[in-house]
Order: structure tokens, then sequence, then C-alpha cells
């Protein structure tokens, strides 16, 4: 009697789980099989008895069963007695009920992913994205064919160069098409450094020979129409009017610089490095360049050349007990001359090391040298400008009788009976 109760709850239950308003849409296929109409009774059955009744499982009852979880036992006032295993018995259900057939599950149904609102927007934003930066313009192709990614306007493009009086500087390439979206052009120089503090800016001029569309055009380009930028040390030409990107093609351009150097730095040989370009902005070419568009200037270079005495003789001298100076016996002569340095400025100065006998006693503060002006200077006390002037084609001597130029003076020392020395350091240096 107690089983079948139990069996009719479980009907019930199982009713109530499929009459359920959301159940019932999500498993509108289920049906419940009518359980039976006898009251339960209060007669016990022992756990251990067959069961009379068998009570098919619904698949709605199969598929809310996976769906929720099971849930753990309260150990609250009870405690599960083991069962012994036997194999006459049949496998049971947590409700005790026999399991004569496994259900089958039933089959998965696999559905699209339901799209969340503004991701196919946002997909298909960024993939469009994708394409446009993908797709290289014409204009970024022609320049990166020259190896110089948005900067160079010329291909093929060579510098070269000469140098007499003036350096002259031609460059030549040829001009890339499809470059309408650039505003400026610039006609570049680079200046070597050792250079750019010589260069001569009013004597700059230049001239172009630029393809047009019937025939080639040619003209001067004026002094003022270079600018001279000492910091990038570059002389360059905006050529925005002169050039229409409209017009650019294959064909030859070229461009001519020439100026003077107002002098060559000092040194011998000599190797300085000029750069061309066309870009569309103020760089660095040399920074970029490829050695195509650099030219070498190489020259001997000026050169300062000094002619000293070898040996100045004060002759022998008598000990005295009070300070005293000493006169050389002769004249004294130094020589200045140069090669390939008319006109450069230059400068003479000259040190002095205290006087020294061969057994190490020092006399300090006594070698002095007067100039011309008459004015003197201790040679002991640091560099010291002996004389100044300009290079000119004929070699420039400096002669100073045996009171003038270099003497000595050894005040309140007390030099001893033996031979005393000193070393004269001359440099002629470029002025100023």
């Amino acid at each position: 009697m107690r089983k079948q109760y139990l069996t009719c709850i479980a009907c019930i239950l199982v009713l109530l789980f499929v009459s359920h308003p959301m159940h019932f849409y999500a498993t509108e296929h289920a049906k419940c099989e009518a359980c039976g109409t006898e009251e339960p009774g209060d007669e016990e059955v022992s756990p251990d008895e067959p069961l009379d009744e068998e009570v098919p499982v619904a698949d709605s009852e199969q598929e809310t069963s996976e769906s929720e979880p099971a849930q753990e036992p309260s150990s609250t006032g009870a405690e599960a007695a083991p069962s012994t295993p036997s194999q006459d018995t049949e496998p049971r259900s947590e409700e005790g009920l026999s399991v004569l057939d496994p259900v089958p599950e039933p089959p998965e149904i696999e559905q699209d992913p339901v799209p969340v609102e503004g991701e196919d927007e946002e997909a298909s934003t960024a993939e469009s994205d994708d394409l446009e930066t993908s797709e290289p313009t014409e204009t970024t192709d022609s320049i990166q064919a020259n190896g110089l990614l948005g900067v160079s306007l010329l291909s093929e493009i060579s510098l070269s160069g000469a140098y007499s009086d003036r350096v002259e500087l031609t460059l030549t390439g040829q001009g890339v098409l499809d470059l309408n979206l650039l505003k400026d052009r610039f006609v570049i120089f680079q200046i070597p450094s050792a250079l750019m503090p010589y260069l001569d800016e009013s004597s700059l001029a230049g001239s172009y020979e630029i393809p047009a569309l019937i025939g080639v055009n040619r003209g001067t380009i004026a002094t003022n129409q270079w600018v001279v930028d000492e910091a990038r040390e570059q002389v360059y030409f905006r050529a925005n009017q002169l050039l229409s990107v409209s017009v650019l093609n294959p064909k030859q351009y070229q461009f001519k610089l020439s100026f003077r150097l107002n002098r060559l730095p000092l040194g011998t040989p000599q190797a300085h490095t000029f750069y061309g370009h066309m870009t569309n902005e103020l760089v660095r070419i040399d920074l970029l360049s490829d050695g195509r568009d650099a030219w070498t200037l190489e020259t001997e270079g000026p050169i300062f050349q000094l002619n000293v005495p070898s040996a100045i003789d004060f002759g022998s001298v008598s000990i005295r007990p009070s300070g005293q100076q000493i006169y050389r016996d002769q004249a004294m002569t130094v020589t200045v001359s140069h090669l390939r340095a008319l006109g450069y400025a230059w400068r003479l100065t000259a040190t002095a090391t205290p006087l020294t006998s061969s057994g190490g006693h020092t006399l300090t503060d006594t070698v002095f040298f007067k100039r011309e002006d008459g004015t003197i200077v201790s040679l002991e006390q640091g560099v010291q400008v002996i004389a100044e002037g300009t290079m000119t084609e004929q070699a420039t001597p400096l002669t100073y009788g045996p009171t003038d130029g270099i003497f000595l003076n050894v005040q309140s020392q007390l030099p001893q009976p033996t031979t005393y020395q000193t070393t004269i350091n001359w440099t002629l240096v470029s002025a100023p």
C-alpha cells in the first residue's frame, strides 16, 4: 500500500513539473501517463520486497532531472544504511523504482550563435578598416620604389661636382609619377660639417633644366632664392612654383648649385662629401643616402708652415748676487709661410718650461718674451700670443733684435755655476 502511495506521489510530481508554464513551453511534445486512483494505505513495505508495478519514466522527467543538479542529502537526523549487493536484485532509481530500460538522451541540436546587437556592425567596421589599411596608395608605391619612403621625388639620382675657385654641384634624376597629394618640393644640397663655416652665402648661384609638356624648361636660380639652413647644414631651394606635380614625368631633371668657400680647413689630404636630393620635406638627406646621391671633394688642403731657430744661445754669464736680465748675443728670426692658404689669418703662440740644470736645479719664472709693440709676457705662465697676421704670397719673417724677443730674468734667484736649459713650444694656428 505504501509502495503504491509513493508511486502515486511520483506521478503527481511529474504532472506538476510538466504542467508548469515554464516547463510547458520548453517541452510541448512531452506527455504524462495517468497514475492510478487507488488511495494510499498504511501498510509498511520492506525495502527488500520486489516491486509489483513499474512506472515508466517520462521523457520530460528525464530532461528535467538532467537539467537540474542533484541536491546533496542533508545529514540532519538520519543516516543511510549500506545496502547489500545481490545478483538477483534489479537496478533501482533514486525513488526506489526499478529501471528496466535506459531512457535514451534526446539528440543535441546544434544552433547558430545568436548575434549580439552591435557586434556585426563592429566586425564589419573592423574589416573595412583592414581593407583600407592594406591597400597602399599610388603615392606610397611610387616613393617606395626609390628607397626613400615618403621623401624622395626623384629616382635614378646622381650627384657630380667640381672644385677650382668655386664648388659646383650637379644633381640629376628621373621624375616620379602620381605625387599629386604633395604640396612642397625642395631641392636640397647637404654641405659637409667642416666646410659649412666657410660657405660664402653671397656667392650662391644655380640653374635648372626640367622637362615641360613640350621640350625642356631652363632657367637660373638667384642668390636670394637659396636658403642656408645652418642647423641642418643644408642649402635648399623651394621649387613649388617651378615644379608642377601634374607634369612630373620619367624624363631627366637637373639642378645645379655653385658657391665659393672662404677657405678650406687646415690639413692635408682632405675629403669632404656632399649630398643632393629633391624631397617633399626638409630632412637630413645624408642619413637617407644610398651613396648614389653623394659626391666627395678630395683636396690637398691648406698648410701653415713655421720655421723657428733650433737653438737660442745666451752664452756664458757671470753670476751676480742680485737679480739680473740676460739677453741674447744675436738677433733671432721666426718665419711664417703657407701652402694653398693665401689670405688665411694666422696666430703664433709660445710657451716655455722653467730653466733647469743638468743636476736638476730649477730657476722658475725666468723665460720672457718682448713683443714688437714692447709688451713683455712670461712664457712660463701659460700660452702667450707672440704675433698675428694674414697669409700673403710671400713668407712672413718675424725678426727680433738681441734685446727683443726671448730673454731671461733670474730676478732674486741665485743660479749655480752650471748649464741651464729650457724648451720653447711654438704653435701656428688659424685665426681667429
